[in-house]
């Protein structure tokens, strides 16, 4: 075979044909010749599936040996990658072909990865953070560990808990700050921000944010190039609605696997990381989209095999009892034992360090006490009320233990203390903007508020100098509140007649054409709609949340269509006289994305069944059809002889007649006759779906041919029945 380079790099590998060694990282894998060149064979020959028959013609050649042998080179390549049958993220099985190589890979040495410092001795760790920076030294630290052992190979995602203010986001601008001299793809997004953001939407931000510096760097703009599969994969952050939906077709063609997102993404990060390390960060988990939470899921195997660190910071006893969050750390656990850490209040020493850093001077003993003992040593309240105390003692000193009994008890009264200071435009301006959620644009703020973004810059000035909000780094124009308790704070001190006034004004803003795409995104409108409240919004917001819910089914992003149905049932349950047909399309789409999502889903069928109610009470039939085959798309699964299924099925039949296409009639009858085996003789059942079967051929209708044969199939799956199964 001919040779096109002795040097093969993939994941944290590298195997050296002419030295005749396997590294990972600096360290060189133990590994028999043999083995070895089943290894050097399957990466040359890369393009294609080599046979068993040609691995043992070609290295063991006419010496007398069994495929045991050649089976167990292969477990023994699979072990020396950290490999296995079941993960396959190197070598992978092909049934009753041969085995094929299927981790991307470089040749030769000149894309090495960069290197990255040796984390420092504790010694020369310093003692104190960058300015206000206090107590996370031993954070900073394990994140320098675990990112070394991820460029050797050793990847993982680390998970840093901690109560709303303990830090958890200060410490990614630190790890942010120190990541500049580690010559890494470095990048980092939040999950929070606005309600109603699109699907996979954290990371898209991620991906949008690696490919600017990819297109920075010329040696990475090939990788970069290849962001247009992800970016289609991932529509949900770019792409344009199209406005309320009408009437939801179910019989169309059924969305795209979300596995195809997962394995698109594997691969794209494995090439990525091939060229560098890379360090990305997930800052308040708790706030990502259902959809977000399991492609983290699944990605946890892939990431323990790349030169990636994956940090998630999520806030301690977050999430509703119907998100994924509880699942996702679990499988996240799994995947990474030991990988997480718990960011805990600061020490009383640690305050008093942090105050006098705040302060300028050293305060009192009496006063640091006191302070630490309301704050519990969360690093957010401790700024928060050294911000409102010098702010109203000013002229006086801080050594004064007089401060202390002015301290409020709690950090919501601290904020509204300190916003209190704040001139009353200033403080105007803040409130208006929560409504639109942690983060925002200045065009999108320019024309809620209908001012100049230049002008909203100047006035933004205070706010900013006070520590309110800050201005995003890597994404100009574009700002957000320092701390989420500040956004939910000043969102909850408006008065509710002016948020739902301001929350109209929203939705008018972005439903019109003036903003950026990005910024105009149906779950969005949904979000503002339905706290307007009266019964023209509720109905623009049911309407709007459909919508979204139609565009996650499309992502494959199931869990998060069902959160998006839920929502416009939400927005038809507070309307005094809501459409019933409108309630009975919402029930099917919520019923079809909750099978989808999980297919033994109780309340997905119960959500059909009600549907089914609703549309025979109106006498539509086109909607008993839907919901009858929606109801019966998982029968496989769930087996035969439902009686509700069978009872819906035949009324779609009785009410569709004739009218119907013989398609749609054709996979009508194929699901009844697979649904009543067994409750009617078996010679009827036959010709039932014998019928069926006829029907779709007539149609010309793949789809329901498919079905048809496919249902046929599983009604002939009993003994003595082989020769009839093929003949059909």
């Amino acid at each position: 075979m001919l040779n096109r380079t002795s040097q093969y790099r993939f994941g944290a590998f590298e195997v050296d044909s002419k030295r005749r060694e396997i590294r990972r990282g600096p360290d060189v894998v133990d590994v028999q010749p043999k083995v070895l060149d089943v290894i050097v064979h399957l990466i040359e020959a890369r393009d294609r599936v080599v046979s068993r028959d040609e691995l043992l013609d070609d290295l063991w050649g006419d010496a007398a040996v069994s495929e045991g042998v050649l089976t167990t080179a292969i477990h023994a390549a699979r072990t020396a990658l950290n490999d296995s049958a079941a993960r396959a993220w190197a070598i992978k099985t092909v049934a009753r072909r041969g085995y094929r190589f299927v981790a991307p890979v470089a040749e030769g040495d000149s894309q090495r990865p960069a290197s990255v410092p040796s984390p420092p001795t504790s010694d020369a760790w310093p003692q104190e953070g960058a300015g206000d920076y206090v107590g996370g030294e031993a954070s900073l630290k394990r994140v320098t560990h675990s990112f070394q052992r991820a460029v050797h190979g050793e990847g993982g995602i680390l998970v840093v808990t901690g109560e709303a203010g303990q830090g958890k986001t200060r410490l990614l601008d630190e790890v942010q700050r120190l990541a500049q001299n580690w010559q890494a793809l470095v990048a980092t997004t939040s999950c929070e921000g606005r309600e109603g953001a699109a699907a996979y939407s954290p990371w898209a931000s991620l991906i949008r944010k690696l490919a600017v510096q990819c297109e920075q760097d010329e040696s990475l703009r090939d990788v970069g190039a290849s962001l247009g599969e992800m970016t289609s994969l991932l529509s949900g952050a770019f792409g344009e609605p199209q406005g309320p939906v009408g009437q939801a077709d179910a019989l169309e063609a059924p969305a795209p696997s979300r596995f195809l997102v997962v394995d698109s993404l594997g691969l794209y990060l494995s090439r990525l990381t091939l060229r560098r390390p890379a360090l990305l960060m997930l800052d308040d988990l708790q706030g990502a989209d259902q959809a977000s939470l399991r492609l983290l899921s699944q990605l946890a195997p892939e990431i323990r095999h790349l030169p990636l660190l994956l940090i998630v910071t999520v806030r301690d006893h977050s999430g509703s009892q119907e998100s994924l969050l509880p699942e996702t750390l679990a499988e996240v656990a799994r995947h990474n034992p030991g990988g997480r850490m718990t960011l805990d209040g600061l020490s009383k020493q640690e305050t008093g360090v942090l105050v006098a850093k705040l302060l300028g001077a050293e305060p009192s003993s009496e006063w640091v006490d006191t302070i630490a003992q309301r704050s519990e040593g969360n690093p957010f309240f401790i700024r928060e009320i050294v911000s409102l105390l010098q702010m109203d003692h000013s002229e006086s000193s801080p050594a004064q233990p007089s401060w202390a009994t002015q301290i409020p008890p709690a950090v919501r009264d601290v904020v509204l203390r300190r916003l209190n200071r704040m001139s009353p435009s200033c403080r105007e301006l803040l409130q208006h903007a929560s409504v639109l959620g942690r983060q925002w644009s200045l065009d999108l703020l320019g024309l809620f508020l209908d001012e100049a973004p230049a002008a909203l810059a100047e006035r933004l000035v205070e706010a900013a100098e006070m520590g309110f909000v800050r201005e995003k780094l890597d994404e100009p124009d574009r700002y957000q509140f320092a701390h989420g308790l500040l956004c939910e704070t000043l969102y909850e001190s408006l008065p509710m007649p002016e948020r739902q006034a301001l929350h109209r004004r929203a939705a008018d803003v972005l439903e019109s054409q003036a903003v950026r795409v990005a910024e105009r995104l149906p779950g969005i409108l949904a979000h503002h709609y339905l706290r307007v409240g009266d019964e023209a919004a509720c109905a623009r917001a049911s309407d709007w949340a459909e919508e979204a819910a139609r565009h996650a089914v499309s992502l494959g992003a199931y869990d998060e269509a069902v959160k998006f149905y839920g929502v416009a049932l939400d927005a038809l349950d507070r309307m005094d006289h809501p459409d019933p047909s409108r309630r009975c399309d919402v029930l099917i789409g919520l019923g079809g994305a909750r099978l989808d999502a999980r297919i033994a889903d109780p309340a997905g069928r119960d959500s059909l069944i009600r549907a089914a109610q609703i549309a025979q009470e109106l006498d539509e039939s086109d909607a008993l059809v839907r919901v009858a085959l929606a109801l019966a798309s998982t029968s496989l699964q769930t087996g035969p002889r439902d009686r509700e299924v069978i009872k819906i099925l035949t009324a779609a039949m009785e009410a569709l007649g004739d009218r119907g296409s013989m398609a749609v009639r054709a996979r009508l009858m194929a699901q009844l006759a697979y649904q009543r085996q067994g409750s009617m003789d078996r010679e009827a059942a036959s010709k039932l779906h014998e019928a069926a079967v006829e029907m779709a051929r007539a149609s010309n209708d793949d789809q329901a041919l498919c079905e048809a044969l496919n249902l046929r199939c599983a009604a002939l799956s009993g003994p003595g029945l082989g020769e009839r199964r093929v003949r059909d």
